[in-house]
């Protein structure tokens, strides 16, 4: 399931939202379910478990992605 980046006229990356849910991450990343998971459980940027869901830090998941070039050699999902 796809979830848009704009929804109900409220655009996820500009909007005042303190996290992010998993389908948010997928649908801003276009990547898959499964690679979300992935960087989620990596521990790349801090997400806790609610209720069975993860929650991932906004402000932790954009300076992630804000400095992602900087380490650009580095696999962020991979065991190397």
């Amino acid at each position: 399931m796809s979830v848009p980046l704009v929804k109900k006229g409220v655009n996820l990356l500009t909007n005042n939202k303190r996290v992010y849910t998993v389908e948010e991450i997928q649908a801003i990343l276009g990547v898959s379910k499964n690679t979300t998971y992935a960087l989620v459980k990596s521990g790349v940027f801090h997400s806790v478990k609610v209720g069975g869901q993860y929650r991932i830090s906004k402000k932790s998941f954009d300076e992630w992605l804000d400095n992602i070039g900087i380490a650009s050699d580095v696999c962020q999902v991979c065991d190397e």
